[in-house]
């Protein structure tokens, strides 16, 4: 089990490195990667801090498997693509926080 406060340092960490600030002049494509980077590390961190006693490495693997349920469940290509971007966020995240534990 990792400890708890260092992986929400790390989240916090990661984050802080890829949150992107949206605005209106980034060209339409940029917008919709950044907000759905910035809503699956929201999502996470939410998820992590709303689940104090457990392992949050097991936490964010399990959002990996719930973004793998909707990529495959999604109807259409910009369904898929937010998922897709959540899954990638979600993995990158992990590598970051275990490596740096």
């Amino acid at each position: 089990m990792w400890p708890y406060e260092v992986m929400i340092s790390n989240i916090a960490r990661y984050a802080e490195g890829c949150l992107v600030p949206l605005t209106l002049d980034l060209p339409i494509g940029e917008f919709k990667h950044a907000s759905y980077v910035n809503w699956a590390i929201d999502y996470i961190l939410e998820t992590v801090l709303d689940t104090p006693f457990g392992d949050p490495v097991d936490i964010i693997e399990e959002q990996l498997i719930k973004f793998y349920y909707f990529l495959n469940l999604a109807p259409d290509e910009s369904s898929r693509f937010i998922f897709q971007t959540a899954i990638d966020t979600a993995q990158d995240l992990l590598a970051f926080c275990i490596d740096d534990c």
